[in-house]
């Protein structure tokens, strides 16, 4: 059985500590990792962003997953400032790794990202940055 595992960018070390779990999450499994990168684009911009600027974000992102060293597939999404996108590229039946820093009683963005897919009924795991 494959299990698909999404693992949604957030900052450098959060994104680097949600891909660096998927190994532990995954040991024993065959596993699909996919990487989500939002490119948010402002209001006040055209929504298709230029291609040089997708590509340059692609690839800073790729270089981050060779890091790990597993296989991961990395996508762009292109969205607006609290747009809900990557609702249409997650199902039910993937599990999805959010990482970043952890406050208590001040929820960070990556926090807030994770708790909003869990209200939305997705298996969330949170992984807090080093």
């Amino acid at each position: 059985m494959l299990v698909n595992i999404h693992v949604v960018a957030t900052t450098p070390s959060g994104t680097r500590a949600a891909l660096a779990a998927t190994a532990t999450f995954g040991a024993g499994l065959a596993t699909r990792t996919t990487l989500l990168v939002p490119y948010v684009v402002p209001y006040v911009q055209e929504s298709d962003p230029p291609a040089e600027l997708l590509a340059f974000a692609l690839d800073r992102f790729r270089r981050l997953a060779r890091e790990i060293g597993e296989q991961i597939e990395v996508q762009i999404c292109v969205c607006r400032p609290h747009d809900a996108t990557l609702a249409p590229l997650l199902s039910r039946d993937t599990t999805v790794l959010v990482g970043g820093k952890s406050r208590r009683y001040w929820p960070t963005r990556a926090q807030r990202l994770a708790a909003d897919l869990a209200q939305n009924h997705y298996p969330v795991l949170f992984v807090e940055e080093a």
